[in-house]
């Protein structure tokens, strides 16, 4: 009974508009055997996905444009680490970041990751 009562309180809080959301996780045939793809859905949408290699390796993440800059991709990649800590990984790498693209760079510093410009002496 205690716990149908702190369901319920819990459920109370949660505002009105609360989006359903939640994160599939599946690792599909592909030519890289340990790839595994990462997606948010929210309402029943897609609005954000990743992929990574072994977990340690973010290859490439993603959120629809009109669903960014609401938490959507920080969500996403804060789930990707906490499996990657699960999973015994120190580090997590990614190659994704475009050096050119400024909304790249501040979510990646953002999210704590050390951001190296590429830069070429002339």
């Amino acid at each position: 009974m205690n716990k149908e009562k702190q369901t319920m309180n819990a459920e109370q809080k949660l505002p009105k508009d609360a989006a359903n959301e939640r994160i599939v996780e599946s690792q599909e045939e592909s030519e890289e055997d340990d790839e595994i793809t990462f997606v948010l859905f929210v309402d029943g949408r897609i609005v954000s996905w990743a992929k990574t290699l072994l977990y340690s390796n973010l290859k490439e993440i993603h959120t629809i444009c009109k669903e960014k800059r609401k938490g959507y991709g920080r969500k996403l990649l804060s789930h990707i680490e906490k499996n990657a800590k699960a999973q015994g990984v120190a580090t997590m790498k990614t190659c994704f970041d475009d050096p050119c693209s400024v909304e790249s760079s501040g979510f990646f510093k953002n999210m704590g990751y050390r951001v190296n410009p590429v830069v070429k002496k002339l």
